[in-house]
């Protein structure tokens, strides 16, 4: 059932518990492409679809230049990426 929270209330819900988010972590990073996937797989029952064949992977920037939220936004601009992450 839903619960109602004060917006001063220190409790978080159920995907900023620590177990969640680290089952999903590598240690040292956040991971919020495997967290998503386990969010959808497990919780939801709706497991992501395989990418269309011939589509690349994104690959980190190690360099720090940019944030993983920035390489995401970057990811979804992309028209042959945007087709399957605008949903």
């Amino acid at each position: 059932r839903k619960v109602t929270l004060p917006a001063e209330s220190p409790r978080g819900g159920l995907l900023t518990q620590a177990s969640i988010l680290k089952v999903t972590a590598n240690g040292t990073n956040t991971s919020p492409v495997p967290r998503g996937s386990f969010v959808l797989t497990n919780l939801l029952g709706t497991p992501p679809s395989s990418p269309p064949p011939g589509v690349g992977t994104v690959e980190p920037d190690t360099r720090g230049a940019t944030t993983i939220r920035e390489e995401l936004a970057a990811h979804r601009e992309m028209e042959s990426c945007n087709r399957c992450h605008r949903e």
